[in-house]
This record gives structure tokens, sequence and C-alpha cells, in this order.
């Protein structure tokens, strides 16, 4: 059972998945708009990632983790983690530079 916030739960995954899907609208037909809709995307998922991160790190002898998160290991959290961030940045980087195009 897990004591983290349904809504970050799932929406974390789901909004993970529609900046997918808007950065590859943006890929396809290569509007700027997209690109910054992505990254707006992303850093919803970005903050909601962080939630659970925190959740996740006062759970390791706090109230909020139990169970299945826990399980997580260290390693894998810090490199989604670091992936993620990167991700936010090349997506930052690519809609400036559509956008002074």
């Amino acid at each position: 059972m897990t004591r983290f916030p349904i809504l970050v739960v799932v929406g974390h995954p789901l909004a993970a998945v529609a900046g997918l899907a808007v950065w590859i609208a943006y890929l396809v037909n290569g509007a700027a708009a997209y690109a910054w809709v992505a990254f707006a995307a992303l850093l919803i998922v970005i903050l909601q990632g962080f939630l659970l991160f925190t959740r996740w790190l006062v759970g390791r002898g706090g109230r909020h983790a139990r169970g299945a998160e826990q399980a997580f290991p260290a390693t894998a959290v810090a490199v989604h983690g670091t992936v993620a961030v990167t991700t936010l940045v090349l997506v930052f980087l690519t809609a400036m530079e559509v956008t002074r195009a």
C-alpha cells in the first residue's frame, strides 16, 4: 500500500507520456510551439517526480513511503532523476534554438 498522493503516482507517468506525444508532434512538423508545450509538460513531470523523490527519501524512516516504494534501488532513482534533468535541459535548449530561428 502506498501513502504517496495517488494523483502524483498516476499523473507522473501520464504527464510524461503526454509530453512525449507533444515532442513527437514537434519532431513531425517542427513548430516551436510544440517544443515549448513539451517543455512545460516536462516541468510538470519533474515537479511531480521531485515530490515523489522527496517522499521516497523521507520514507526511509519517515511516514510516507511504505512497502513497494522502498524496494526501488537508490541507483535507479538517481539515474532516473539524472536522465530527467538532462532531458529537460535538452528540450529547453532545443525550444530556445527553434524559437530563435
